[in-house]
């Protein structure tokens, strides 16, 4: 709190300030002033929480000081100190609001409590001032929810309560409302600088070059009503926006359409949430506006996928980035397919990359066997980020392959993942190409994986089985041919030894 003293006599002005422990009353600036007038001035720019003044000064008198001083200061605690108790001071020291008249010579024990009295009357000012803005923030947090639904009975209703919020509707002829998203990431300084624009948001609409309502709906959105007479403040409006959020990197702002009644921002909130599918797409700190009706298309994954989970169980992670490349460039000419559909579709993608690294021991800083690490971007980001980390992925996997165990169980296993498919794929083959005895490749494999060779054909087989059973345009016997089974019916035992279902069951639980 901070404390101004306006008194006359030196020797009084200089011990008020220095003899009272005022740091122990939570006042933690003493500022003092030879008379009213000087007292005044001072009081305009430090606006201090409590005044304490004689009432006979020079130049300008503590009573008419404080008459002044009341215009611009409401809620400042006023204490009077006089050698003159006369009845007309103490009714103007009423009047006035005063929280008690001290006479000189002064007692500095009723000093103390007076002090403690007006320390007291701050806090509860305080207190009462934190409830009003509050509740102030709570019914324009109300009326900006009810604008977006259009949840009035009619006009009149929605003009009563926008006089409430200050706005006089019949003033304004163009309506809009400005979404402002942020995306996050783990870049802290970047979401520190978005809470701080949150923190600051209210007070920023008083700044804004039209007048504007404003609420929080979630953490990372922030919708803006925008009330202008012309349609060309539109740009204005947006171009604030953009300044106002200073050094913040993950945002958008999604502009609804202009609307000419206050009854229909409504459609124009319905239109900016619709820009989201488009800033999927966008690089971050766009302006998105509406340009026309989007019609949202469709796009079949399912033979993505199965070429993308047949590419990776046999090992052929060179080919999968120029897969990645081909889905980029297919999905960025179908900028219409709804952004949820093309995030499902790289969690897929995540998912196989996360099982593959954890059948074959592969770790790295983006993928954990636990297949949780690396979702973050996947949940968060916009369409580059998401398509790059994947891409990233499938490199640190490619790196992967080639550490972390013996280069000769590597090159069995590639092997393997690459020939799986070939019914007549045997421990002799596989030898052969590894320039090792059958043997040796045997004991060595065990020794190292834990594993026969044999057993771990049949698991890559098998896991490549579930894959392709999850296609529901592969039937039984493409599935077993494409696993290295000549015999549908041997695979199909072979299946259900593996996984205790037979393939119709399999996927018939829907998997």
């Amino acid at each position: 709190m901070k404390l101004l003293i306006m008194e006359d006599e030196v020797e009084t002005r200089e011990g008020l300030a220095s003899d009272v422990p005022w740091e122990r009353y939570g006042i933690s600036e003493v500022h003092t002033a030879r008379n009213g007038e000087v007292g005044y001035e001072l009081a305009r720019s430090l606006h201090p929480d409590i005044i304490l003044t004689d009432i006979r000064m020079p130049r300008m008198d503590g009573i008419s000081a404080v008459k002044k001083l009341r215009r611009i200061l409401p809620h400042c605690s006023i204490i009077f100190v006089s050698a003159y108790p006369e009845k007309n001071y103490f009714k103007e020291a009423i009047r006035l609001k005063a929280v008690s008249f001290v006479e000189k010579p002064i007692d500095m024990q009723e000093l103390q409590l007076v002090i403690q009295l007006a320390v007291q009357e701050q806090c509860r000012n305080l207190l009462l001032k934190e409830q009003e803005q509050k509740a102030i923030l709570y019914n324009g947090q109300q009326l900006v929810n009810r604008l977006s639904r259009n949840l009035f009975k009619d006009r009149d209703e929605c003009l009563k309560e926008l006089e409430k919020a200050g706005i006089d509707g019949n003033l304004y002829n163009s309506f809009a409302t400005v979404l402002v998203r942020y995306t996050r990431g783990e870049d802290r300084e970047d979401e520190n600088l978005w809470n701080l624009f949150c923190a600051r948001y209210e007070r920023l609409t008083e700044e804004a070059p039209v007048k504007m309502l404003a609420g929080q709906k979630q953490a990372d959105l922030i919708v803006y009503h925008a009330f202008f007479k012309k349609h060309n403040e539109y740009a204005v409006i947006l171009k604030w926006l953009k300044d106002a959020l200073g050094g913040v990197k993950r945002y958008y702002i999604l502009a609804g359409s202009v609307q000419n009644s206050f009854l229909r921002f409504q459609d124009s909130y319905n239109d900016a949430v619709l820009l989201h599918n488009r800033a999927f797409y966008l690089p971050y700190g766009e302006v998105i506006c509406e340009e026309e009706k989007e019609i949202l298309l469709t796009l079949d994954f399912s033979g993505w996928k199965a070429d993308f989970t047949e590419k990776l169980m046999r090992g052929h992670l060179d080919e999968l980035t120029k897969e990645l490349e081909y889905y980029r460039e297919r999905i960025l000419n179908h900028k219409k397919v709804h952004y949820t559909v093309v995030r499902d579709f790289y969690l897929y993608l995540y998912s196989e990359l996360c099982r593959y690294a954890e059948q074959n021991a592969l770790y790295s800083t983006d993928i954990k066997p636990e297949g949780q690490a690396g979702e973050l971007f996947l949940k968060n980001g916009n369409y580059q980020e998401i398509h790059e980390g994947i891409l990233r992925l499938v490199e640190e996997l490619g790196k992967s392959s080639s550490v972390g165990e013996d280069e000769f169980i590597v090159r069995i296993k590639k092997y393997v993942h690459g020939n799986y498919h070939n019914p007549w794929l045997s421990i002799k083959e596989i030898s052969e190409a590894v320039g090792k005895s059958v043997s040796y490749i045997c004991v060595v494999f065990k020794r190292e994986t834990g594993i026969t060779l044999n057993q771990f054909l049949t698991d890559v087989r098998m896991e490549a089985a579930k894959i392709l059973l999850d296609n529901p345009r592969n039937n039984i016997k493409t599935v077993s041919e494409k696993c290295g089974y000549t015999d549908s019916s041997y695979f199909t035992r072979a299946f259900k030894k593996y996984t205790g279902q037979t393939p119709s069951e399999y996927r018939g639980e829907g998997r």
